[in-house]
């Protein structure tokens, strides 16, 4: 991604080691990238160098990948006293998830033996070589994360006291983007956001969960009914503090108002917009009532979360009889509640319609 293209002698020395790996001199290499300087394709701040536009450096970089091994090219990086280097190489990397060799360095690093399978035991420079290649092999960073998190020290990995975890939970949201991953990642998020405590503000995962489950800026192509399949398995289990999150996940589906993200929607080279989102009306309209349903059927259990349901259906109904329109859908829920002991909340809300809408 950048290299030092001056200095020729020392353990410092960047250029002679891209040399030996070109099986060129190192003077030889050096009057190579000025040439490329002239011609205005190698930029230079101060000693370091960089081969600019991307499109031509990724094309360069998949070039060489495919004529060296790569075992070869991550013994030529790993030796102690290239870890800047290093990680230069792991950043260019992450644009080239469409070359096999790139894919393959980064699967042996993330697999079951590799230096980077173990996210909880990683220092600064482990954790920022993973972050670059996970857009390359997305399922093996995956894989990493849940056995850091599952295991045995997975109550340090995932405490509100931990360094690093907004790191991994915003890794976590820009893999649960596919929806074939959806479900394991956010399960994951969920358990980030349950260790934290009450109006916990430090490293706070609890955003990133929540806007996985906003209808826009979500980041995540699943539809509605796979993360309301998610919100169900929450309920279902036992963990009081993943049924916290499950009710965090709903209120979140409902929202029909506001919506903002501060996520970066990046992730290597892959090509990504800010989520699914509902072209019609139709769509639209589908999505809350998916979502009103499972709400509603909440509020009118015996479950020990009902009155929770209750004051979220209330907050949202203006939003939802405003902005959507599912009338009959709110009027028959109304009704259900009122029935089983009167909805006070509720009749505040509709009040409240009347007052600045009708």
């Amino acid at each position: 991604y950048s290299f030092d293209g001056e200095t020729l002698d020392g353990d410092a020395a960047e250029l002679s080691v891209l040399a030996q790996l070109a099986d060129l001199p190192a003077k030889e290499l050096y009057r190579q990238v000025e040439t490329l300087r002239s011609r205005d394709l190698v930029q230079r701040r101060s000693r370091w160098r960089a081969v600019l536009p991307h499109a031509i450096a990724n094309r360069l970089a998949r070039q060489a990948l495919e004529k060296i091994p790569p075992d070869l090219v991550t013994q030529t990086f790993s030796p102690i006293g290239r870890e800047r280097l290093l990680k230069s190489f792991s950043r260019r990397l992450g644009f080239l998830h469409d070359c096999e060799p790139a894919r393959r360095i980064a699967e042996s690093w993330l697999n079951n033996t590799g230096w980077l399978s173990n996210p909880a035991k990683l220092n600064e420079l482990g954790i920022t070589l993973f972050q670059n290649v996970a857009p390359l092999a997305p399922e093996h960073a995956l894989q990493a994360i849940e056995a850091a998190a599952l295991g045995e020290n997975g109550a340090d990995f995932l405490s509100a006291d931990s360094a690093n975890r907004w790191k991994w939970a915003a890794l976590l949201r820009s893999i649960a983007y596919e929806p074939e991953q959806f479900d394991r990642a956010t399960l994951l998020l969920a358990r980030f956001s349950a260790a934290e405590s009450v109006g916990n503000n430090h490293n706070s995962t609890q955003n990133i969960f929540k806007e996985l489950f906003h209808l826009y800026l979500s980041g995540t192509h699943a539809l509605a009914e796979q993360r309301l399949a998610v919100i169900r398995k929450l309920l279902e289990g036992e963990d009081v503090s993943l049924q916290k999150c499950a009710l965090i996940a709903l209120d979140a589906m409902l929202e029909a108002w506001h919506f903002s993200s501060s996520h970066d929607f990046s992730f290597g080279a892959r090509s990504r917009d800010f989520g699914w989102e509902p072209k019609t009306q139709d769509e639209l309209v589908a999505w809350y009532r998916a979502t009103l349903g499972l709400a509603r059927e909440l509020a009118i259990s015996t479950s020990p979360h009902s009155l929770q349901a209750e004051g979220m259906l209330a907050r949202h109904f203006r939003s939802l009889w405003t902005q959507v329109g599912i009338y009959d859908d709110l009027e028959s829920m109304a009704k259900d509640l009122a029935a089983q002991g009167g909805w006070s909340d509720g009749w505040i809300a509709v009040r409240a319609t009347i007052g600045f809408d009708k």
